[in-house]
């Protein structure tokens, strides 16, 4: 997504040396004000729905906006719609010549609006907008302009209002013309130092060029006396012969100016970047591709120079399934190395919320399609406008042999302007990536001098005087148009100008290879945007759906695997198909929660069909295991297999689903006959049996048997006294003021957990300025939850449970007698003890139907250190609790996966998330994000039920010496069981594990069959940043092991041992194997 940012850099400066004005900026200064016929200033109503007038009454001449506010050109207001008017003349005669011929008005509307003339209306502005007005505005006669515009989002503004004149339009052109190029010589000759981005600007003081400064200060000098020999008075009274043969005078004493602007170079590259679904569904995506690349096949055909790059394999796969022949004209095009094909991904995805497994299967998908369909395999990681990126990222790309990265997206950054634009880009296990920001990418080459000023910036910022221009209409595509084009080959006949080429970006990358990078400055963290940190949160549903899913596609994929031992096929294609309509709606404006409510229809439906293959194939594998172990010995009632699908192993809460009308009972024994506690449950219209399986071998399995009894009576080892329970572990005590947790008290190391109130809810009012579903705009309000009552809802031999109850009416919220008072949402929390589990289990049920509320849960915990960790796609990150310096302050809401964890020396809690994404730190208070209730683009986003889980995990040491990421993803990943009957089978019935990893902090997340050989692929990668002995037990006895990467290449062989493979890891490192039947 990339709301067209053809921003008026905030007062760019073209001071060469020192705050006086030049002698080129007078020059220029009435150069611009001859040559352009344009309303600078308007008239701007308030925002509409509070301006008390008629529909159109703001578009009739005599209409009286005289207290309306002055708007420049430019200027942002935040106002949903408005009107915006002026009264001008256009001259009869310019510099002599009469107006007359066609006269054209070109306006430019963020985000759209409607244009009346004198009263009449004339037409859509869709954000960039020409119309013919010959005949309706006369030379000489006062015109009043009146536009209707409307916000989608962000900043309203008026970017362009200037009348083309067909008769005077060469004499202007020629004008505007001169006066950039003496613009552009100074900028260039200038020792600013400067660097901007879309939001704000800072000045480092560091200048990188390799110019010498005697040479600058010379060639300036030159420039700014020979424009005193300008007649630029005799232009001002109308005489132009008189002013351009003082032009011919100078030209030859510029022409060492010329030369040295010359030894510049603007690289420029076409692309569209196009969302695959926005404000508009993915079916329409597939139109948007086809007319956008049959436009850019069409314009190579006239221009012979032109080059155009594309990312995302599933806008290939469209055109060769549905638009054949484009498909093939396109690659042809490619063949001839006009058409680049980048970001070896199926989609550009979000960077901060898919996991690691993701990852994996987007770039081995994409990149085999690459080369299976197009004989290519992309070097540039090309994801410009996701919001923000995971610090592992380069050693993704590192696995999938990418070695470039471009993004722009950090020209966002609502503080600070980030410090590079050419750097290398260092993950925690080493992996680099040459990593290139360009300062936009949707540019329509309107603002030429811009792109010097950047070029300008790019110099100090780097050294170097080549630099590359992304240009085209972007967000719903469109591309590079002729006129684009037009724009590029007038700058090439100007007088000062850089030189200009057409290339690609694998090719300017080649240029910037071939230079000494040893002084490329290196980056070793996260790249965070500070901005849009509300997609952390915004529409839960989508993100539940995909930690769900991300989880039960792996299983599949494990279990599957195993199965193939015992004679089941597996499909790979068929996994391919869901894998890859999962990972679409990993898509950068689907997953994060910014797309309309039609787009969220079409995801629900992919998820749900995803999720009825994940647990067909999971329930199929488990079968056909179970079909092989040897449950012949059970005298009496059935097997009741529980799979671990963990790759160590664990003890934890099991749950047996039975249909609510099920009247018998069961009770659960251990195969040597004991009794296990059990405990019967209702959620949601399914009975369930509870019991806590012990000892579960890793990716494996521990029976117990299931009989059709009455389960013997067992005491509960949970104490409950009023508004207290305790386990052996942890005592909990209610507040029956407030209905908060008073307090969690660890018994085991003697600790207070909490310091104030915890599991709080904390509903805050939240209004974005601009970007509502993107953005969080915390305004300090918080608003207090109504609190209801509480009960012990539940006490048995596993779980103890208290029933907490809250309601929520916004303050001035409108509504009927007699029910003035009512509720508008509601929320029920549960707190959970189990027997034998070392965490404090929450459940949060919310009934949401707010507006402009963010709804948060806070611990404030009795732990305190300068820095929190939170998890990452295949690693972890530490960030700063206090907000000590611009970076840290600006990071108000950060992105997680599974937990964050504050931690002493000695002991710390871990906040465990069941499918939220959202936390921040500050101080020692821990929160986490559950929903928001934003009104664009979707009104409804995040309305309705929800069920939200998180969990308290107190420990001795660090996150790392008490295992949170495997704590963490048990959490999130439970144990599965399977009843089967009595039958022989060669598995052992007590227990057995089919793959072993040690030690522990080695997690294994992917194991698949291979996609081109017979082998399965496994991938596990090291958690906490050290280097360790892998020691891995395999099912069966390879014929062979390579070292591999994430697209299932044979790169090193390994040594093994039987069935065991010994390896070093290095740390924070990712290892594929592929291990071959």
């Amino acid at each position: 997504m990339l709301k067209k940012l053809s921003i008026i850099l905030l007062a760019v400066s073209t001071l060469t040396f020192s705050q006086t004005k030049t002698k080129i900026d007078s020059v220029t200064s009435i150069l611009d004000s001859l040559s352009s016929i344009s309303i600078r200033k308007w008239k701007v109503s308030p925002d509409i729905k509070c301006l008390n007038v008629k529909t159109e009454e703001p578009t009739k001449p005599e209409f009286d906006d005289s207290k309306w506010d002055t708007l420049n050109l430019g200027q942002r207001i935040y106002v949903d719609s408005c009107w915006i008017r002026a009264k001008f003349k256009i001259p009869e005669k310019v510099f002599g010549k009469s107006v007359d011929g066609k006269i054209i008005f070109k306006v430019s509307v963020d985000d759209y609006g409607y244009l009346w003339v004198n009263g009449n209306y004339i037409g859509y502005i869709p954000w960039d907008g020409e119309f013919d007005l010959t005949g309706k505005v006369k030379p000489g006669e006062e015109t009043t302009l009146a536009i209707k515009a409307i916000n989608t989002g962000g900043p309203l503004r008026l970017l362009r209002a200037e009348f083309e004149i067909e008769s005077v339009k060469d004499i202007l052109d020629n004008l505007k013309g001169l006066s950039l190029s003496f613009k552009v010589g100074q900028k260039l000759l200038s020792f600013d130092t400067y660097q901007t981005n879309d939001m704000t600007r800072y000045d480092p003081k560091i200048d990188r060029s390799t110019v010498k400064k005697e040479e600058r200060m010379k060639l300036n000098s030159l420039l700014q006396n020979s424009l005193s020999e300008l007649a630029i008075k005799s232009l001002m009274s109308g005489n132009l012969e008189k002013f351009y043969l003082s032009l011919e005078k100078i030209k030859p004493k510029i022409k060492p100016v010329r030369d040295f602007a010359k030894r510049y170079t603007l690289v420029f590259v076409s692309n569209a970047h196009i969302d695959a679904a926005w404000l508009w569904r993915s079916k329409e995506t597939v139109e948007v591709c086809k007319n956008t690349f049959k436009s850019v096949i069409n314009l190579m055909r006239k221009y012979p120079y032109l080059t155009y790059t594309q990312s995302s394999a599933v806008y290939y796969e469209w055109m060769r399934t549905l638009y054949p022949e484009l498909f093939n004209e396109i690659r042809e095009n490619i063949k001839l190395g006009r058409w680049e094909v980048v970001g070896g991904m199926w989609v550009e995805t979000d960077c901060n919320l898919p996991g690691g497994e993701s990852w994996t299967h987007n770039l081995l998908y994409a990149q085999r399609y690459f080369k299976n369909l197009l004989n290519l395999k992309p070097e540039i990681g090309w994801i410009p406008d996701s919001f923000g990126y995971n610090w592992n990222l380069p050693t993704f790309f590192a696995n999938a042999d990418i070695t470039y990265f471009v993004t722009q997206k950090l020209n966002w950054n609502e503080r600070n302007v980030f410090p590079y634009r050419l750097f290398w880009w260092e993950s925690p296990n080493g992996s680099r990536v040459l990593t290139y920001f360009p300062f936009s990418y949707v540019n329509t080459i309107e603002n030429p001098f811009r792109l010097v000023d950047w070029l300008r910036q790019f110099e100090a910022n780097t050294g170097l005087k080549e630099m590359l221009v992304l240009f085209g209409v972007g967000d719903h595509g469109g591309g590079p148009t002729e006129e684009m084009l037009k724009r590029i080959e007038k700058l090439q006949k100007l007088d000062i100008f850089p030189e200009i080429k057409f290339s690609t970006v694998g090719d300017y990358f080649k240029v910037i290879k071939s230079k000494d990078l040893k002084n490329i400055p290196v980056w070793k963290d996260e790249l965070y945007l500070e901005y849009h940190q509300g997609t952390f949160t915004t529409q839960s549903e989508v993100k539940k759906f995909n930690r769900k899913l991300e989880i039960s596609l792996s299983n599949a994929e494990k279990f599957s695997s195993i199965a193939t031992i015992f004679g089941l096929n597996y499909d790979n294609k068929l996994f391919e198909k869901y894998w890859l309509k999962f990972i679409f709606n990993q898509f950068h404006d689907i997953l994060p929660g910014s797309s309309i409510r039609e787009v969220y229809f079409d995801a629900i439906k992919d998820y749900k069909d995803i999720e009825s293959f994940a647990k067909f194939q999971i329930r199929k594998s488990l079968e056909k295991i179970a079909e092989n172990i040897n449950t012949a010995e059970i005298k009496e009632g059935d097997a009741l297999i529980v799979f671990n699908p963990s790759s160590w192993a664990r003890t934890d809460v099991v749950q047996v689903e039975f249909d609510k009308f099920d009247e018998n009972e069961y009770a659960i024994f251990k195969l040597s006959g004991e009794e296990v506690p059990t405990q019967i449950v209702f959620e949601n219209g399914v009975k369930k049996i509870l019991f806590i399986a012990e000892d579960v071998p890793p990716l494996g399995y521990k029976t117990y048997i299931i009989k059709r009894r009455k389960p013997s009576e067992f005491a509960s080892e949970i104490k409950v006294s009023k508004n207290v329970i305790e386990n052996k572990f942890f005592k909990i005590e209610i507040d029956t003021a407030t209905g908060w947790l008073k307090e969690i008290f660890d018994k085991r190391y003697n600790r207070q957990i909490l310091n104030g109130f915890g599991n709080k809810l904390q509903l805050l009012e939240d209004k974005p300025t601009a970007w509502d579903a993107w953005n969080v705009g915390l305004t300090g309000v918080e608003f207090n939850t109504n609190y209801e009552g509480y009960e012990i809802v539940e006490n048995g031999p596993v779980r103890t449970v208290i029933k907490i109850e809250h309601n929520f009416r916004k303050p001035e919220t409108k509504s009927y007698p007699p029910t003035e008072t009512f509720p508008t949402s509601f929320f029920t929390q549960y707190v959970i003890l189990y027997d034998k589990i070392e965490r404090v289990d929450f459940i949060t049920d919310v009934d949401w139907w707010e507006k402009n509320i963010m709804l948060k849960v806070a611990f404030p915990l009795a732990v305190k250190d300068s820095f929190a960790t939170y998890e990452i796609p295949y690693g972890y990150i530490q960030r700063s609790t206090l907000m000590r310096n611009s970076f840290d302050s600006a990071k108000v809401e950060v992105p997680a996966l599974r937990w964050a964890d504050l931690s002493e020396k000695d002991f710390g809690v871990s906040l465990i998330n069941n499918s939220k994404y959202g936390y921040d730190c500050k101080g020692s208070l821990m929160r986490l994000s559950l929903l928001r209730s934003p009104n664009w683009p979707d009104p409804t986003a995040d309305r309705g039920f929800h069920r939200i889980e998180y969990s308290i995990y107190p420990h001795r040491g660090t996150w790392k010496e008490a295992k949170t990421v495997n704590v963490a993803y048990d959490f999130n990943n439970p144990m599965i069981p399977i009843i089967t009957n009595r039958h022989s089978g060669t598995l052992p019935v007590s227990s057995y594990s089919f793959v072993r990893l040690e030690p522990e902090n080695l997690i294994l997340t992917v194991m698949k069959k291979s996609e081109d050989t017979n082998s399965l692929t496994l991938q596990f990668y090291e958690s906490e940043g050290k280097e360790v002995q892998a020691n891995l037990v395999l099912p069966f006895v390879p014929s062979k092991v390579f070292k591999s990467n994430f697209l299932e290449e044979d790169k090193e062989e390994v040594r093994f041992s039987g069935d065991r493979v010994n390896l070093r890891v290095k740390p924070n490192s990712v290892v594929t194997l592929k291990i071959y039947f």
